[in-house]
């Protein structure tokens, strides 16, 4: 979809963060489907948003799930979003 503009908001959480990227990294890594860390809830990813204050809006974190949706989930599990590109 919009690629480009959702690896902006990345940036924009990168930015934010600063110093505490990497073990902002380290926690998505920690909560993502240990098969394919590139995955992960979506809710899941939205709380730890919150966690490390990565000051995005509710419309910017749908906007990255839209860009990057991960694969099915089931209805037990919600949302999945792909992250493989924070990593970049």
């Amino acid at each position: 979809m919009h690629q480009d503009e959702a690896i902006q908001i990345y940036t924009k959480i990168f930015k934010n963060l600063g110093s505490s990227w990497n073990k902002f990294i380290e926690t998505i890594k920690k909560a993502a489907d240990p098969d394919d860390e590139s995955q992960i809830v979506f809710s899941q990813f939205c709380k730890i948003c919150d966690q490390f204050n990565a000051n995005i809006s509710t419309k910017e974190k749908k906007y990255l799930l839209e860009a990057f949706p991960g694969k099915e989930g089931g209805a037990d599990v919600g949302d999945i979003i792909n992250v493989a590109r924070i990593y970049d």
